[in-house]
């Protein structure tokens, strides 16, 4: 998926002829051999006929997609990439068997609803017509998790009541979505992708408690880039002088 990242950065640099730049701040993990040349592209389309000659990372781009990836916001490019990433790692997990098939089950599903959620979220409220909206949720919903079964009420919610009401035979991800004021809790963290964070950390610290599995090394990863990711903020807040916020956004 760092590969992934790398690439949604350079399309997105793209746009704003700033690719090469961007090139700078691409992930190590995500390098791949001829990311120098994608970046130095001028078209998307350039972009991934590179990665469909070298790699296989274009069929995460044009897999059951068409789409104008000039036009089309990067949110939702992203969207649909994540989408066809775990629907594949899904698969390729289940194919292992056994206690890996498992833990990864758990964790990709916490990880594809978590993805369902934000990308209902990020869509309420726009300017696009239900009926576009609701194309778009359907078209970048994973065909994994828990909230399957509920894919198609989600797609068409336009508040956030009627994601509540959706979302009531699921209390974790209720609870989640409600809004702060609601809730016993007041820190600024306390929003859905706060929430979903600590979530997710809890469900990669699970996995080292199964025996017998490839999952952890996954896990490892995952909760190591959270490690990162609370480094830099804790830089930032004291950078801001905002030292009294660091607590806000940690997630261990």
């Amino acid at each position: 998926s760092y590969q992934l990242d790398n690439i949604l950065k350079l399309i997105a640099g793209q746009r704003t002829r700033s690719s090469l730049e961007i090139l700078t701040k691409c992930h190590p993990l995500g390098d791949i051999p001829v990311i120098s040349a994608v970046a130095a592209c001028e078209k998307i389309a350039d972009m991934l006929d590179i990665l469909a000659e070298t790699s296989t990372l274009e069929k995460y781009f044009t897999k059951d997609i068409h789409v104008d990836f000039e036009v089309t916001p990067i949110e939702h490019i992203r969207a649909l990439v994540q989408k066809n990433w775990i629907e594949a790692f899904y698969g390729f997990c289940q194919t292992l068997g056994g206690e890996t098939a498992h833990v990864m089950d758990e964790i990709l599903s916490a990880e594809a609803d978590r993805n369902v959620i934000t990308f209902t979220l990020n869509s309420m409220g726009s300017q696009t017509d239900p009926e576009t909206t609701a194309h778009w949720r359907r078209s970048v919903f994973p065909a994994v998790g828990t909230l399957l079964p509920i894919h198609e009420k989600l797609a068409t919610v336009r508040s956030l009541h009627d994601l509540l009401d959706a979302l009531r035979e699921f209390p974790d991800f209720y609870e989640m979505c409600r809004p702060k004021t609601e809730r016993r809790e007041r820190n600024s963290g306390n929003t859905f992708e706060s929430a979903a964070r600590r979530k997710a950390v809890e469900v990669y610290r699970d996995a080292f408690c199964r025996q017998f599995h490839f999952g952890l090394f996954y896990a490892y990863v995952r909760l190591k880039s959270f490690e990162i990711d609370n480094i830099h903020w804790v830089i930032e807040c004291i950078h801001q002088k905002m030292r009294n916020h660091i607590g806000d956004f940690l997630f261990y």
